[in-house]
């Protein structure tokens, strides 16, 4: 299931499934901030009543995802030994083959030779696929800075300064 809110769940997870195997995919947050505001910009217009300013729309984003964080780092120490992988997001989409082989591999699961076919076939689909490239405004890296500095630094992700080169 590929749903950040299991972060917050994992313990109610592991009660009904307590063999549950995790993927937690990691991204850098300059990047994953503008795509997340983005997308709540395009959607939460159309799925809510209320009004919502550009200000609420920035701190719901970057609230959420610090609670996020926090809540998968609190209880993630409760999953089985060997049923949870972190994948860096980066890594996924230049090579996904070996992060696949990887997957079938640690959580010991059937069928990775007759599965590798279709998933080169799909990767080498997806080729063409270009994700958006976003401008990164001093305000952005501002945010991000001043309130996921803590995260960008648990992945290993090289800090932004405002008025900066070197942009992701």
């Amino acid at each position: 299931l590929k749903n950040p809110a299991i972060a917050f769940r994992i313990e109610q997870v592991l009660e009904l499934y307590p063999n549950a195997k995790f993927i937690h995919t990691y991204r850098n947050p300059y990047t994953l901030y503008a795509s997340n505001l983005k997308y709540y910009r395009k959607v939460v217009p159309l799925y809510t009543l209320q009004t919502f300013t550009d200000a609420m729309l920035q701190e719901e984003v970057l609230a959420l995802y610090a609670s996020h964080m926090e809540s998968y780092e609190r209880t993630k120490s409760r999953i089985p030994e060997g049923n949870l992988i972190e994948v860096k997001y980066e890594d996924f989409i230049r090579e996904p083959m070996p992060v696949m082989e990887r997957i079938y591999s640690q959580f010991q699961l059937e069928g990775w030779d007759a599965a590798r076919g279709a998933f080169q076939r799909h990767f080498a689909a997806q080729r063409s696929y270009r994700a958006n490239k976003f401008e990164l405004a001093d305000d952005v890296i501002r945010a991000v800075n001043g309130r996921w500095d803590g995260i960008r630094e648990l992945h290993g992700y090289r800090r932004l300064e405002p008025g900066g080169a070197g942009r992701p």
